[in-house]
């Protein structure tokens, strides 16, 4: 029977015709026994407003909440949609396409979660706190992306064939289940980056739906004129891929990760899609203000990913979903409060930290064969290129950094500007000096400032050069000053050239003591402009003090400002005022000094401080003999008048079996390898560029490394076996490998190996030219764990010069007869 729509004009609310195609429509000829006009009227309401549920709607504020509808939409603009949610993984993937390198752990606690899952729906649990959301969350270019799509690609499978789980006593048999993987971006790599002015103006669940449905079909360019509600998406997708298959919709079990989720988290709900409740929420004063303001700022996100979140709670929609963003502390408080105050949804962490040392070396090979297989000249190798790695000590093991930098392309680190207030508080923290609240450390995170290690630690991110700071009217000058002194202290780590002239660790204790110092004075003069004296007491951590440790201060007034020369790479003839700074290279004893000030009876006294610095980068044992003797060299090697009160501070990377204050000299402090995660703090990603600068082992230092053996060979022993080695040398040979020195030694057994340089022996007290040696002063060294002999015979020449020569062999026996092999303890050769 048809009707005219008009006639129903008095008892339908609201003006239908404006809201259909056609005036006419059909309706079932039973509607025409009704008793009135006015009965039938109402018994048609309902059939219309059902019909008109089934229309694609036409406004654009509307939100298609069925499957159905969403059907016809979708095929009225794109009739030749076709699932390939493969190809959609495929082409994200085509951007990562080199070997996966360090994720053992991390694939590890992906593979239980995902397991633990599946275990979760064959038990039908309802309770909705043991399906956490996995959320993985580093800095920008450590891996995030990849590791979504290794998830989807290498653990899903796996995972979902018939597997057996032991639950406690219990053998449980879970049967192999269909499964489907979907990954949602919002970078913008794959034609779905974010786009605030656009995609705030529409539902926030069309930002999570439409992303649903380009990655199902593979169009990223999907969308429809009216909003998509998650729930039709969702529904449309299980059907039909159902469908498909011709298996049962809640057999089948989907696993989404939504990549960069960042960008929701600040996103604004329009006017016309918010809550009733959000008026209230404005309205809200005094202690409950905070969590009402936080509930609003993360409103788009719990309308957006809240109804898919709620999908994933239940057996009877089996859905598993993996976040990946910058923001640790916000995420993981957006996803757990999604249902408001009150409520909390388990978040499941995943680790994705930098790359460690080994898995950096291993991606470059990769970079380097790649590049050597398309017939790209590759010279001169990675590993002998002082710039390029210095460069890639800075960037930390990120893994993009590290293949923009090895392929010579654009990286995304780019300048990040910060205020006075927030460098502070970076600073601060990488100091160790204060704790600060998740936010902000979150904030630094994603601006690519801060980085978590793999203990978990916050480190300074090395790229120190990005840091400048938004010039600020309003703030006191001194403190302006003193922070601007503060970051280009921070930049000169850029600067430190390390060359043979100096080890490394040298110009990196004198740069993060003047650091530690600058701090305290920038943070004293923000609270008071007029501040002079400020204490340096924390200047030291992880050092042990002697007996009756001084109180040192400085001048603030001085510090503020550069007055003397800063740069770590810099020297200055004589201690002064204002910063501490390298001593002259022909000084014995001091690596660095400045004039500080003691309290004493209410007075301030200048005294010197002087700094000891020594790399030991192997694993002996030092005595407190051995630490005294360099605190008395170095207080020795001070001006006259200034050696009795002067502060001594020996910062050595050497063991200690157990490092006792009443057992060293008065007025110093020592730091051994037990204190040196505390005093490189926040800053220990940069400390280990200097640790390790060199990353081969053509330098004394890591030479010495692989000549030391604690049952035969000292520490000085083995420096003076690297020191023959690294002076006979060719300069064009370098070690890449410990085979290549094994070679190199191989190929000079038997051939006498004469070098000269000039020195003192530390530990006999006198210079090598008053010590007396006989052809019996023959000492072997074993090459790690090779069958490699050395001997050192030391000849003392005129004026000093130490006369060294070194012979190889891979027996003893080649090297001297048995009768003539030193037995026992074996006197120390050279000094370090």
């Amino acid at each position: 029977m048809k009707l005219e729509l008009s006639i129903f004009k008095d008892v339908v609310p609201e003006n239908i015709e404006s809201r259909c195609a056609k005036r006419v429509v059909s309706i079932p000829n039973d509607y025409s026994n009704q008793a009135t006009t006015r009965e039938m009227a109402r018994s048609v309401i309902g059939w219309i407003q059902k019909w008109r549920k089934e229309q694609v709607p036409s406004d654009p504020t509307a939100l298609i909440a069925t499957a159905d509808v969403l059907q016809k939409a979708l095929e009225s603009t794109f009739p030749n949609l076709a699932p390939r949610p493969d190809q959609a993984i495929r082409s994200a993937m085509q951007a990562h396409n080199y070997t996966l390198q360090d994720r053992e752990s991390t694939l590890a606690s992906l593979r239980r979660l995902v397991t633990t899952f599946r275990l979760r729906v064959h038990q039908r649990a309802d309770d909705r706190t043991i399906y956490p959301v996995a959320l993985a969350a580093a800095l920008p270019g450590c891996g995030k992306t990849r590791m979504c799509l290794e998830t989807l690609q290498t653990v899903v499978a796996p995972a979902c064939r018939s597997m057996t789980q032991r639950i406690g006593h219990e053998t449980v048999c879970l049967p192999e289940v269909p499964y489907l993987c979907l990954f949602l971006t919002f970078n913008g790599s794959f034609g779905t980056g974010w786009t605030p002015t656009t995609e705030e103006k529409r539902h926030p669940e069309h930002a999570i739906a439409k992303r649903l449905l380009s990655s199902y079909f593979a169009t990223p360019e999907l969308d429809t004129v009216a909003n998509i509600s998650v729930k039709a998406a969702m529904d449309l997708i299980r059907r039909t891929e159902a469908t498909k298959r011709t298996i049962d919709p809640a057999k089948l079990h989907i696993f989404i990760a939504i990549d960069e989720a960042t960008r929701l988290l600040n996103a604004r709900v329009d006017p016309k899609y918010e809550l009733a409740d959000c008026q209230s929420l404005r309205a809200v004063t005094g202690d409950k203000k905070p969590e009402a303001d936080m509930q609003l700022a993360r409103r788009f996100w719990a309308q957006a990913l809240g109804p898919l979140q709620g999908i994933c709670r239940t057996f009877g929609t089996p859905t598993w979903m993996m976040v990946a963003g910058t923001k640790s502390e916000q995420l993981s408080s957006a996803i757990s409060r999604v249902l408001g105050i009150g409520s909390s949804i388990p978040v499941a962490p995943v680790d994705v930290a930098p790359l460690s040392g080994s898995a950096t070396a291993s991606l470059l090979e990769e970079l380097e064969q790649k590049a050597l297989a398309e017939g790209q000249i590759v010279s001169p190798h990675w590993r002998f290129d002082g710039q390029l790695m210095r460069k890639i000590q800075n960037v930390a093991g990120l893994p993009r950094s590290v293949i923009a930098l090895a392929s010579a392309t654009a990286d995304t680190l780019g300048k990040t500007e910060i205020t006075n207030q927030l460098f502070l508080k970076l600073m601060s923290l990488c100091d160790g000096a204060s704790d600060i609240a998740g936010i902000v450390a979150d904030e630094l995170v994603a601006l690519g400032l801060l980085f978590r290690s793999r203990d978990n630690q916050l480190l300074l991110f090395p790229r120190v050069d990005l840091i400048s700071l938004i010039a600020h009217d309003g703030l006191n000058s001194p403190w302006v000053d003193a922070t601007n002194e503060l970051l280009k202290t921070l930049k000169s780590f850029e600067s430190i050239a390390t060359t043979g002239q100096w080890q490394g660790w040298e110009p990196f204790c004198v740069t993060i003591l003047n650091l530690r110092i600058l701090l305290a004075v920038a943070l004293a003069l923000k609270n008071n402009p007029d501040a002079r004296w400020v204490s340096i007491r924390a200047a030291l951590p992880g050092t042990v003090p002697g007996p009756s440790p001084p109180d040192l201060f400085v001048n603030a007034q001085v510090w503020k400002a550069e007055l003397h020369a800063s740069m770590a790479g810099q020297s200055t003839p004589a201690p002064a005022e204002g910063r501490i700074t390298l001593c002259p290279e022909n000084r014995q004893g001091v690596d660095g000094w400045a004039i500080v000030h003691e309290k004493i009876d209410g007075k301030y006294q200048p005294v010197t401080l002087a700094l000891q610095c020594k790399l030991h980068q192997v694993e002996s044992t030092s005595s407190h003999t051995d630490q005294n003797f360099y605190l008395q060299k170095a207080r020795a090697a001070l001006p006259t008048k200034q050696r009795q009160s002067a502060v001594v501070a020996l910062l050595t990377t050497s063991r200690m079996a157990r490092l006792s204050s009443n057992k060293l000299e008065p007025r110093s402090f020592v730091l051994d390898r037990d204190g040196m995660k505390q005093f490189t703090s926040g800053f220990n990603a940069i400390a280990d560029i200097f640790w390790s600068y060199n990353p081969h082992l053509s330098s004394v230092a890591r030479m010495a490394t692989e000549f030391y053996a604690a049952d035969t060979t000292t520490l000085e022993q083995a420096r003076s076996m690297a020191k023959v080695v690294f002076h006979s040398r060719a300069s064009s040979i370098k070690f890449e490998r410990v085979s290549d020195l094994r070679q190199f030694l191989k190929a000079s057994a038997g051939k006498p190996i004469k070098v000269t340089w000039t020195e003192t022996d530390d530990d006999a007290r006198r210079p090598l030219s008053q010590r007396q040696w006989t052809d019996k002063d023959v000492v072997p060294g074993f090459f790690g764990r090779a069958a490699v002999v050395f001997a050192v015979r030391a000849v003392v020449a005129p004026g000093g010069n130490s006369v060294v020569v070194l012979f190889a062999g891979e027996r003893a026996g080649d090297l001297f007869p048995a009768s003539r092999r030193p037995v026992g303890p074996n006197p120390p050769l050279l000094s370090s």
